[in-house]
């Protein structure tokens, strides 16, 4: 959660179209994320820009509709420790003012669609000390299109999944361990149980362990899309949300070719 007492810059904020709603982060909001991410920085980045209001532009239209009355933006930082962070944006009151994204421009400096998309699905697999790495190629952009601002749009998807979960009951809410009543996308693949702890319906990926191939195999007769859904209820919502924007609103390209591991050469699609 983000408390901000600059209530103003915020109401600005989401007067302006949704695709227009980024810049670099004022220095407001760096000083409220410093007790949470102690490195934050300011981050000059004016071509990390350009591309990120590319890729906002590029998004389908009926997701920046959906995003219009809540989300505060995308805003560019160094040091966040992490690509992307969506949180709540609280004035000092405590009033909920909207969702606001961050993106590490130095974290992505060099992410390209297809190689970003790739290294987030190795990322989802557990590390193996006696093994290096699985190869996972995955697909989602053709050559042409293949470019940090298409990389971006992706992970803004996948954000924007987030942002609409919040308060929603999709899922449980990230910001609170209260976890009562009923969730519509919840039951697909994960269930609480009677101490109030979301555990998944199936095991299959998580005993598949960083055997890629294994992994996406498991994925067989569950509701998960990849293994990075499978991480928790708000990255299944997300990983959803935004393959289904992308596959399906958008009409472009998902694929990924395992190499190496039980069954490796098998291609998920």
């Amino acid at each position: 959660m983000i408390i901000s007492p600059e209530t103003g810059f915020w109401h600005e904020a989401i007067q302006l179209p949704t695709e227009r709603r980024h810049g670099p982060a004022p220095d407001h909001l760096l000083d409220a994320l410093r007790a949470a991410h102690a490195g934050i920085g300011p981050a000059a980045a004016p071509a990390f820009e350009a591309d990120l209001g590319t890729a906002l532009r590029d998004l389908p239209a009926v997701v920046l509709a959906r995003l219009h009355s809540s989300w505060l933006g995308a805003w560019i930082v160094e040091g966040l420790g992490q690509e992307a962070l969506t949180d709540l944006v609280v004035s000092a009151e405590g009033d909920f003012l909207g969702l606001a994204t961050l993106l590490d421009a130095g974290a992505l400096a060099n992410a390209a669609a297809n190689s970003w998309a790739s290294a987030r699905a190795v990322a989802a697999l557990p590390a193996s000390p006696a093994a290096p790495p699985p190869i996972i190629e995955v697909r989602v952009e053709e050559d042409a299109a293949d470019t940090r601002a298409n990389a971006l749009r992706l992970l803004l998807l996948h954000e924007a999944g987030k942002a609409l979960a919040a308060g929603r009951r999709f899922v449980p809410d990230w910001w609170t361990d209260d976890v009562q009543g009923d969730y519509t996308f919840l039951p697909l693949s994960w269930q609480v149980d009677g101490g109030g702890a979301v555990l998944p319906v199936s095991d299959a990926v998580r005993r598949a362990g960083p055997d890629a191939a294994a992994a996406y195999a498991a994925l067989a007769g569950t509701a998960w899309l990849t293994p990075h859904g499978a991480q928790s209820p708000l990255d299944d919502f997300a990983e959803a949300f935004a393959l289904y924007a992308h596959m399906v609103l958008s009409e472009r390209p998902w694929s990924a070719h395992v190499f190496g591991g039980s069954g490796g050469g098998a291609v998920h699609a």
